[in-house]
């Protein structure tokens, strides 16, 4: 039988602006906000930095900054509540995602200024709201422990 985990427990969490992050989930008059996706949660390739000299047979490169992803994006079902508690969290903070809540899993954390936007929709359509982190550090994985 092969291993395998599913998205069920994947929650966006929060850890505030002080230093060292205190983690929860987004909370707001007792409802959870509950992603229904998120984004890859990976850098991207660092800059190839060209080192190339007149005694080179071929171009030659080192690896230069990481870039980092523009946006981060990540769907829920509207709430107004949870909307006007996001709406609070928009300074530079520690953001990121968590399988589940019990020790061992791993989350993935980042520095990012955040925003949130009511998802445009049609006729019998579910209300959404989109909450986009603008990344200000490196992903990292960590586990829980």
């Amino acid at each position: 039988m092969a291993n395998a985990i599913t998205t069920q427990s994947m929650h966006l969490i929060y850890g505030g602006t002080s230093t060292t992050p205190s983690w929860a989930m987004i909370t707001a008059n007792s409802k959870d906000l509950c992603i229904k996706d998120f984004p890859d949660m990976t850098n991207g390739d660092p800059d190839e930095v060209e080192t190339t000299t007149l005694c080179d047979t071929a171009h030659q490169y080192i690896d230069g900054l990481e870039n980092l992803p523009d946006e981060l994006e990540f769907t829920a079902n509207f709430d107004n509540d949870l909307y006007d508690e996001l709406l609070t969290k928009t300074a530079e903070a520690h953001w990121g995602i968590q399988l589940g809540e019990t020790t061992g899993n791993p989350r993935w954390v980042l520095k990012a200024t955040a925003r949130v936007e009511l998802v445009g929709a049609g006729v019998g359509d579910v209300l959404e709201m989109r909450i986009v982190l603008k990344p200000k550090s490196t992903i990292t994985k960590e586990n829980i422990a």
